[in-house]
């Protein structure tokens, strides 16, 4: 035991960002696009060499989407691609895994002017599991909206959605 009271002091540490976007429409699609550099981000890591219990990465983030409406029916769709690219020494130290590549699905119409289902779906490839968020929207009056919905985890209890596959919220 130490003989003096342990004393907490938490690190504020500073990062460098750079990125970018692009937006192009196609008609009635709209395809974006986003990429960033950060540098000096510290990530948890089960390393016990590490100082602080995190290591420095720097990553290239990117993603593109494709928004498509679908005005004859009011609804819409929504694609995605993303990745976090891990520099200076890769993801292997990095406790919490978001995967190497991911893609996602939203989808959503309106019946009967009140009533809108949706299906959002996220998947990563490489260790970082997956969402399914399927929901009902119920709009009675104008600016007001109830919602019924359930999110189904997937992956590995150390990815970015498997850990909270086994937890109540």
């Amino acid at each position: 035991m130490p003989s003096q009271p342990l004393t907490y002091q938490p690190r504020y540490d500073r990062i460098w960002q750079a990125g970018a976007t692009f937006s192009k429409d196609f008609g009635s699609m709209v395809l974006h696009g986003e990429a960033i550099y950060a540098s000096g981000q510290n990530y948890g890591t089960f390393d016990p060499t590490a100082t602080g219990g995190v290591v420095a990465r720097s990553t290239v983030d990117w993603i593109a989407s494709l928004d498509i409406p679908f005005t004859e029916i009011d609804g819409r769709t929504n694609f995605q691609a993303f990745q976090r690219i891990y520099l200076d020494g890769g993801s292997d130290a990095v406790a919490l895994k978001s995967g190497d590549f991911g893609i996602s699905a939203f989808v959503s119409a309106k019946f009967a002017g009140v009533w809108e289902p949706q299906l959002m779906w996220i998947q990563t490839f490489g260790g970082g599991g997956g969402l399914v968020r399927p929901r009902l929207n119920w709009t009675p009056i104008r600016n007001t909206t109830f919602s019924a919905g359930v999110d189904i985890f997937t992956g590995a209890s150390d990815g970015y959605f498997g850990r909270y596959g086994n937890r109540d919220r």
